[in-house]
């Protein structure tokens, strides 16, 4: 046993997790779009992993591989994440829809009395790179680096423990702002790291975005009270979620004219259902009018009538002052 196995940096579900890196490719794929084409080339990766069912439960959740890799200064991991399983038998390599009915009847039942108990059923894994390397130092501490090497075919791949995904994923001491799905552990990360440097949310609507961006704002003003906040806000979302901060440190510009109504104000925006469930409409509405009587609702103008404050380099600077 590797002293890496030993230290529980890998699982092998005591000798279960048996994997190597069969081959090692470039997917292209080109999408039209409005501007033009886009061709987008993807390394993959394709692992073949000793079939075992208890083995073949855990993949289906989220899981990331060390790949073996010797170097010219000894030997490293590559971390890759899988993303894709395909138990495989042997004989369905070679069946067909062109095979006679009988046929492919037989071909079907040894397949299937065969999963667990045949030598000829493996699992195949399609996992994509990290491009991140892990060694371990001299102390035992492993130690994460960015890397672009290519796997070698053959190489032996290991299953991350859920101590090292932690280790990997995850900034001791960090914010928690979610949960790791599959590790049953909190997220952490680094807040001042995300605000010096670039950081980006994605997903589909209703995922929990805005929702995310706006716990962050909070957590970043709460620890950084000389910090200021610039929200871009194109469908509505975010004064809702930041009603009390607004209400004490904030301002609000629209092109729209409110009136000076709270409901015109309220029907505006984007309230997200779970808030609805647990807010009454009576108490948002009169949050929003103690905005409107502090005068933190104000109209921005694109073409700067006289009722409507413009928008210019040196307004902008003004108000971050």
């Amino acid at each position: 046993m590797s002293m890496l196995m030993q230290h529980g940096v890998f699982d092998d579900f005591d000798g279960k997790f048996e994997a190597r890196l069969r081959s090692h490719q470039t997917v292209t794929r080109t999408a039209s779009m409005r501007e033009g084409q886009i061709t987008l080339t993807n390394p993959i990766a394709v692992l073949e992993l000793k079939f075992d069912f208890e083995v073949l439960d855990r993949l289906h959740e989220p899981s990331f591989v060390g790949v073996e890799r010797q170097t010219s200064k000894g030997s490293t991991y590559m971390i890759y994440e899988i993303i894709a399983l395909r138990p495989t038998h042997f004989q369905m390599l070679g069946m067909d829809v062109a095979m006679p009915t009988v046929l492919r009847k037989e071909y079907l039942d040894t397949i299937d009395s065969s999963w667990g108990k045949s030598d000829e059923t493996w699992i195949d894994i399609v996992a994509v790179p990290t491009n991140y390397r892990m060694d371990q130092e001299k102390d035992g501490q492993l130690k994460f680096t960015r890397a672009r090497l290519v796997p070698l075919t053959g190489s032996k791949v290991h299953l991350l423990s859920n101590d090292t995904v932690k280790k990997f994923m995850c900034v001791e001491g960090g914010l928690p702002v979610g949960s790791l799905l599959g590790f049953n552990m909190p997220l952490t990360v680094k807040l001042e790291s995300m605000i010096k440097y670039h950081a980006g949310l994605f997903g589909f609507t209703g995922s929990g975005k805005s929702n995310l961006a706006s716990y962050l704002i909070r957590e970043a003003v709460h620890g950084m009270p000389d910090l200021k906040v610039v929200i871009v806000d194109v469908a509505g979302e975010y004064p809702i979620h930041l009603l009390d901060l607004l209400g004490k440190h904030g301002l609000i510009f629209s092109t729209e004219d409110f009136t000076d109504s709270a409901i015109n104000f309220l029907n505006s925006q984007a309230v997200p259902e779970t808030l609805e469930e647990e807010v009454a409409e009576d108490v948002l509405l009169e949050k929003i009018e103690d905005l409107f009587k502090q005068k933190k609702v104000q109209k921005l103008s694109l073409s700067a009538p006289k009722e409507a404050q413009a928008i210019t380099l040196g307004f902008i600077m003004s108000i971050l002052q």
